[in-house]
Protein backbone atom coordinates (compact mmCIF):
# COMPACT_ATOMS: atom_id res chain seq x y z
CA UNK A 1 0.00 0.00 0.00
CA UNK A 2 3.09 2.61 0.74
CA UNK A 3 4.25 1.64 -2.40
CA UNK A 4 1.22 2.45 -4.18
CA UNK A 5 0.62 5.84 -2.54
CA UNK A 6 3.76 6.92 -3.39
CA UNK A 7 3.25 6.03 -7.27
CA UNK A 8 0.27 7.53 -7.21
CA UNK A 9 2.01 10.57 -5.73
CA UNK A 10 4.23 10.58 -8.29
CA UNK A 11 1.72 10.33 -11.33
CA UNK A 12 -0.77 12.57 -10.05
CA UNK A 13 1.34 14.87 -7.58
CA UNK A 14 -0.67 17.17 -5.50
CA UNK A 15 -3.79 16.09 -7.78
CA UNK A 16 -3.95 12.94 -5.59
CA UNK A 17 -1.87 13.93 -2.56
CA UNK A 18 -3.83 16.31 -1.03
CA UNK A 19 -6.34 16.87 1.55
CA UNK A 20 -9.27 17.14 0.04
CA UNK A 21 -8.66 13.79 -2.01
CA UNK A 22 -7.57 11.89 1.18
CA UNK A 23 -10.82 13.18 2.94
CA UNK A 24 -12.94 12.07 -0.07
CA UNK A 25 -11.42 8.29 0.11
CA UNK A 26 -12.09 8.61 3.59
CA UNK A 27 -15.77 9.27 3.18
CA UNK A 28 -15.69 6.97 0.16
CA UNK A 29 -14.40 4.43 2.05
CA UNK A 30 -16.60 4.49 5.11
CA UNK A 31 -19.08 1.91 3.25
CA UNK A 32 -16.80 -0.59 2.31
CA UNK A 33 -15.26 -0.39 5.86
CA UNK A 34 -18.31 -1.13 7.98
CA UNK A 35 -19.31 -4.03 5.09
CA UNK A 36 -15.80 -5.44 5.24
CA UNK A 37 -15.55 -5.51 9.55
CA UNK A 38 -18.64 -7.75 9.13
CA UNK A 39 -17.33 -9.66 6.22
CA UNK A 40 -14.50 -10.27 8.28
CA UNK A 41 -16.19 -11.50 11.31
CA UNK A 42 -18.16 -13.96 8.69
CA UNK A 43 -14.77 -15.32 7.03
CA UNK A 44 -12.93 -16.16 10.48
CA UNK A 45 -15.98 -18.51 11.38
CA UNK A 46 -15.99 -20.00 8.05
CA UNK A 47 -18.70 -18.69 5.94
CA UNK A 48 -19.46 -15.52 3.76
CA UNK A 49 -22.43 -13.27 2.45
CA UNK A 50 -23.38 -12.52 -0.86
CA UNK A 51 -26.40 -9.97 0.45
CA UNK A 52 -24.80 -7.33 2.17
CA UNK A 53 -24.97 -4.97 -1.37
CA UNK A 54 -28.65 -5.58 -0.98
CA UNK A 55 -29.13 -4.89 2.57
CA UNK A 56 -26.95 -2.32 1.83
CA UNK A 57 -29.86 -1.16 -0.35
CA UNK A 58 -32.49 -2.20 2.21
CA UNK A 59 -30.88 0.07 4.56
CA UNK A 60 -30.90 3.10 2.34
CA UNK A 61 -34.61 2.63 1.27
CA UNK A 62 -35.65 1.94 4.74
CA UNK A 63 -34.66 5.01 6.32
CA UNK A 64 -35.63 7.12 3.66
CA UNK A 65 -39.32 5.48 3.42
CA UNK A 66 -39.83 5.68 7.21
CA UNK A 67 -38.52 9.16 7.15
CA UNK A 68 -40.59 10.48 3.91
CA UNK A 69 -43.23 8.04 4.21
CA UNK A 70 -44.80 7.32 7.48
CA UNK A 71 -42.82 10.84 8.94
CA UNK A 72 -40.70 9.22 11.88
CA UNK A 73 -38.22 11.02 13.27
CA UNK A 74 -34.35 10.13 11.85
CA UNK A 75 -33.26 8.26 15.01
CA UNK A 76 -36.54 6.33 15.42
CA UNK A 77 -36.14 5.82 11.47
CA UNK A 78 -32.85 4.49 11.94
CA UNK A 79 -33.66 2.34 14.34
CA UNK A 80 -36.21 0.72 13.20
CA UNK A 81 -34.09 0.53 9.22
CA UNK A 82 -31.86 -1.39 11.48
CA UNK A 83 -34.41 -3.69 12.59
CA UNK A 84 -35.23 -4.09 9.38
CA UNK A 85 -31.88 -5.53 8.66
CA UNK A 86 -31.72 -7.56 11.35
CA UNK A 87 -34.33 -9.49 10.42
CA UNK A 88 -32.66 -9.83 6.98
CA UNK A 89 -29.67 -11.32 8.75
CA UNK A 90 -31.32 -13.48 10.79
CA UNK A 91 -33.04 -14.78 7.27
CA UNK A 92 -29.53 -15.71 6.28
CA UNK A 93 -28.79 -17.33 9.63
CA UNK A 94 -31.51 -19.37 9.75
CA UNK A 95 -31.10 -20.71 5.98
CA UNK A 96 -27.97 -21.62 6.83
CA UNK A 97 -27.76 -22.83 10.05
CA UNK A 98 -31.43 -24.17 10.34
CA UNK A 99 -32.49 -25.12 7.35
CA UNK A 100 -28.57 -26.51 5.93
CA UNK A 101 -28.50 -24.17 2.90
CA UNK A 102 -25.03 -23.42 1.80
CA UNK A 103 -24.17 -20.14 2.10
CA UNK A 104 -23.16 -19.34 -1.23
CA UNK A 105 -26.89 -20.89 -2.38
CA UNK A 106 -28.78 -19.06 0.64
CA UNK A 107 -27.40 -15.69 0.34
CA UNK A 108 -27.54 -15.38 -3.11
CA UNK A 109 -30.99 -15.64 -3.04
CA UNK A 110 -31.55 -13.43 -0.17
CA UNK A 111 -29.17 -10.87 -2.75
CA UNK A 112 -32.21 -11.20 -5.47
CA UNK A 113 -34.67 -10.95 -2.85
CA UNK A 114 -33.61 -8.06 -0.53
CA UNK A 115 -32.58 -6.02 -3.85
CA UNK A 116 -36.19 -6.59 -5.68
CA UNK A 117 -37.47 -5.75 -2.37
CA UNK A 118 -35.55 -2.45 -1.80
CA UNK A 119 -36.06 -1.26 -5.32
CA UNK A 120 -40.61 -1.95 -5.15
CA UNK A 121 -40.49 0.01 -1.59
CA UNK A 122 -38.03 2.57 -2.69
CA UNK A 123 -39.06 3.24 -6.65
CA UNK A 124 -37.48 5.93 -8.11
CA UNK A 125 -35.74 7.26 -5.22
CA UNK A 126 -37.01 9.76 -2.31
CA UNK A 127 -35.28 13.02 -2.18
CA UNK A 128 -35.83 16.16 -0.13
CA UNK A 129 -34.73 14.18 3.19
CA UNK A 130 -34.64 16.42 6.35
CA UNK A 131 -31.53 18.13 7.10
CA UNK A 132 -30.62 17.54 10.57
CA UNK A 133 -30.65 13.85 8.68
CA UNK A 134 -28.26 15.32 5.89
CA UNK A 135 -25.88 16.65 8.32
CA UNK A 136 -25.43 13.41 9.91
CA UNK A 137 -23.43 11.81 6.63
CA UNK A 138 -22.35 15.21 5.79
CA UNK A 139 -21.37 18.15 7.92
CA UNK A 140 -17.72 18.17 9.24
CA UNK A 141 -16.78 17.58 13.04
CA UNK A 142 -13.11 16.93 14.25
CA UNK A 143 -10.01 17.55 12.10
CA UNK A 144 -12.43 18.13 9.07
CA UNK A 145 -13.93 14.83 9.32
CA UNK A 146 -17.63 14.30 8.89
CA UNK A 147 -19.44 11.71 11.21
CA UNK A 148 -19.77 8.56 9.44
CA UNK A 149 -15.79 8.61 9.33
CA UNK A 150 -15.69 8.99 13.00
CA UNK A 151 -18.47 6.38 13.49
CA UNK A 152 -16.16 4.01 11.25
CA UNK A 153 -13.25 4.65 13.19
CA UNK A 154 -14.96 3.59 16.12
CA UNK A 155 -16.81 1.05 15.29
CA UNK A 156 -13.82 -0.72 14.14
CA UNK A 157 -11.82 0.18 17.35
CA UNK A 158 -14.79 -1.97 18.95
CA UNK A 159 -14.62 -5.11 16.81
CA UNK A 160 -11.04 -5.05 17.13
CA UNK A 161 -11.16 -5.27 21.16
CA UNK A 162 -14.03 -7.75 20.95
CA UNK A 163 -12.61 -10.44 18.83
CA UNK A 164 -9.04 -9.79 20.75
CA UNK A 165 -10.34 -9.81 24.78
CA UNK A 166 -14.13 -11.51 24.81
CA UNK A 167 -14.44 -15.19 24.39
CA UNK A 168 -17.64 -15.34 22.64
CA UNK A 169 -16.07 -13.59 19.66
CA UNK A 170 -13.07 -15.41 19.91
CA UNK A 171 -15.39 -18.89 19.50
CA UNK A 172 -15.67 -17.58 15.82
CA UNK A 173 -12.05 -18.71 14.93
CA UNK A 174 -12.72 -21.85 16.93
CA UNK A 175 -15.65 -22.39 14.52
CA UNK A 176 -14.21 -21.54 11.45
CA UNK A 177 -11.00 -23.48 11.98
CA UNK A 178 -12.22 -26.62 12.77
CA UNK A 179 -16.31 -27.30 13.37
CA UNK A 180 -16.94 -30.57 14.62
CA UNK A 181 -13.47 -29.78 17.35
CA UNK A 182 -15.52 -26.71 18.74
CA UNK A 183 -18.73 -28.84 18.82
CA UNK A 184 -17.00 -31.24 21.05
CA UNK A 185 -15.50 -28.58 23.08
CA UNK A 186 -19.20 -27.51 23.55
CA UNK A 187 -19.23 -24.23 21.26
CA UNK A 188 -22.73 -23.98 19.54
CA UNK A 189 -21.79 -23.19 16.13
CA UNK A 190 -25.05 -22.77 15.06
CA UNK A 191 -25.37 -19.64 17.01
CA UNK A 192 -22.15 -18.33 16.26
CA UNK A 193 -22.80 -18.36 12.72
CA UNK A 194 -26.54 -16.97 13.40
CA UNK A 195 -25.41 -14.07 14.91
CA UNK A 196 -22.56 -13.20 12.55
CA UNK A 197 -25.21 -13.14 9.50
CA UNK A 198 -27.56 -10.69 11.94
CA UNK A 199 -23.84 -8.57 13.19
CA UNK A 200 -23.09 -8.92 9.00
CA UNK A 201 -26.40 -7.02 7.90
CA UNK A 202 -26.02 -4.42 11.09
CA UNK A 203 -23.14 -3.19 9.79
CA UNK A 204 -24.29 -3.01 6.25
CA UNK A 205 -27.84 -1.39 6.94
CA UNK A 206 -26.19 1.10 8.91
CA UNK A 207 -23.37 2.02 5.88
CA UNK A 208 -26.82 2.41 3.92
CA UNK A 209 -28.29 4.78 6.17
CA UNK A 210 -25.37 6.95 6.86
CA UNK A 211 -25.06 6.91 3.06
CA UNK A 212 -28.64 7.75 2.53
CA UNK A 213 -27.60 10.92 4.72
CA UNK A 214 -24.46 11.79 3.26
CA UNK A 215 -26.34 11.81 -0.19
CA UNK A 216 -29.63 13.19 0.95
CA UNK A 217 -31.37 10.60 -1.25
CA UNK A 218 -32.04 6.74 -1.56
CA UNK A 219 -32.06 4.37 -4.17
CA UNK A 220 -32.83 0.66 -4.24
CA UNK A 221 -29.96 -0.16 -6.38
CA UNK A 222 -27.22 1.18 -4.34
CA UNK A 223 -24.66 -0.93 -2.91
CA UNK A 224 -24.26 -3.20 -6.21
CA UNK A 225 -21.31 -4.86 -6.51
CA UNK A 226 -20.00 -4.06 -2.80
CA UNK A 227 -19.70 -7.79 -1.67
CA UNK A 228 -16.96 -8.99 -4.18
CA UNK A 229 -14.93 -5.74 -3.21
CA UNK A 230 -15.57 -7.02 0.76
CA UNK A 231 -14.63 -10.28 0.20
CA UNK A 232 -11.51 -9.29 -2.03
CA UNK A 233 -10.03 -6.74 0.92
CA UNK A 234 -10.67 -9.02 3.59
CA UNK A 235 -9.31 -11.85 1.73
CA UNK A 236 -6.06 -9.35 0.62
CA UNK A 237 -6.28 -7.95 4.39
CA UNK A 238 -5.34 -11.93 5.83
CA UNK A 239 -8.98 -13.58 6.09
CA UNK A 240 -8.96 -17.14 4.69
CA UNK A 241 -11.98 -18.43 2.34
CA UNK A 242 -12.06 -21.83 4.63
CA UNK A 243 -12.12 -19.92 8.00
CA UNK A 244 -10.33 -19.29 11.47
CA UNK A 245 -7.76 -16.88 10.72
CA UNK A 246 -7.65 -13.31 10.21
CA UNK A 247 -8.05 -9.69 11.82
CA UNK A 248 -10.60 -6.92 11.64
CA UNK A 249 -7.66 -4.39 11.26
CA UNK A 250 -6.62 -6.59 8.61
CA UNK A 251 -9.88 -6.48 7.05
CA UNK A 252 -10.24 -2.55 7.20
CA UNK A 253 -6.58 -2.06 5.49
CA UNK A 254 -7.88 -4.69 2.89
CA UNK A 255 -10.58 -2.58 2.37
CA UNK A 256 -8.32 1.09 2.46
CA UNK A 257 -6.19 -0.64 -0.36
CA UNK A 258 -9.55 -1.08 -2.25
CA UNK A 259 -10.35 1.74 -1.83
CA UNK A 260 -7.30 3.44 -2.76
CA UNK A 261 -7.45 1.33 -5.64
CA UNK A 262 -10.63 2.91 -7.15
CA UNK A 263 -9.57 5.92 -6.09
CA UNK A 264 -6.82 6.25 -8.47
CA UNK A 265 -8.42 4.53 -11.10
CA UNK A 266 -11.35 7.35 -10.68
CA UNK A 267 -8.87 9.82 -10.67
CA UNK A 268 -7.11 8.72 -14.15
CA UNK A 269 -8.79 10.01 -17.52
CA UNK A 270 -7.28 6.69 -19.28
CA UNK A 271 -9.33 3.96 -17.40
CA UNK A 272 -13.11 3.62 -18.03
CA UNK A 273 -15.40 3.44 -15.57
CA UNK A 274 -16.69 0.53 -17.06
CA UNK A 275 -13.47 -1.45 -16.04
CA UNK A 276 -14.03 -1.20 -12.36
CA UNK A 277 -15.93 -4.69 -12.88
CA UNK A 278 -13.20 -6.41 -14.44
CA UNK A 279 -10.17 -4.96 -12.10
CA UNK A 280 -12.93 -5.61 -9.14
CA UNK A 281 -13.03 -9.58 -9.67
CA UNK A 282 -9.50 -9.92 -11.33
CA UNK A 283 -8.25 -8.88 -7.73
CA UNK A 284 -10.84 -11.07 -6.07
CA UNK A 285 -9.61 -14.24 -8.12
CA UNK A 286 -5.61 -13.12 -7.26
CA UNK A 287 -6.16 -12.88 -3.84
CA UNK A 288 -8.05 -16.06 -3.68
CA UNK A 289 -5.45 -17.85 -5.26
CA UNK A 290 -2.69 -16.60 -2.80
CA UNK A 291 -4.40 -17.52 -0.32
CA UNK A 292 -5.18 -20.87 -1.45
CA UNK A 293 -1.50 -21.77 -2.61
CA UNK A 294 -0.50 -20.56 0.56
CA UNK A 295 -2.73 -22.98 2.48
CA UNK A 296 -1.40 -25.92 0.48
CA UNK A 297 2.31 -24.77 1.29
CA UNK A 298 3.16 -23.96 -2.43
CA UNK A 299 6.20 -21.49 -1.40
CA UNK A 300 7.12 -23.38 1.31
CA UNK A 301 7.86 -26.64 -1.10
CA UNK A 302 9.36 -24.76 -3.85
CA UNK A 303 11.86 -23.33 -0.93
CA UNK A 304 12.08 -26.20 0.76
CA UNK A 305 13.04 -27.86 -2.49
CA UNK A 306 16.16 -25.29 -3.23
CA UNK A 307 17.32 -26.24 0.36
CA UNK A 308 17.81 -29.76 -0.39
CA UNK A 309 18.76 -28.88 -3.42
CA UNK A 310 21.39 -26.66 -2.31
Amino acid sequence: MTMMLLGATLIFGRQFANASNFKALLISFVSIGFVSVGMMSLLISGVFDLSVGSVFGVGMTMVAYFIADLHFSWPLAAVAALGVCALCGAANGFLVTKMKINPLIATLGTMGILRGAAIIIGGVGKAGLPESFTELGSKPLLLGLAAPVWLFLVTACLFMFMFRHLKFFRKFYFVGGNAEAARLCGINGERILFSGFVIMSLLAGFAGILYCARLGASTGQAGEGMELRAIAGVVIGGASIKGGKGTILGGVLGALFMALVFNIIGMSQRISAYWQPVINGTILILAVYTDVIAEQGYFGKIFGKNDKQS
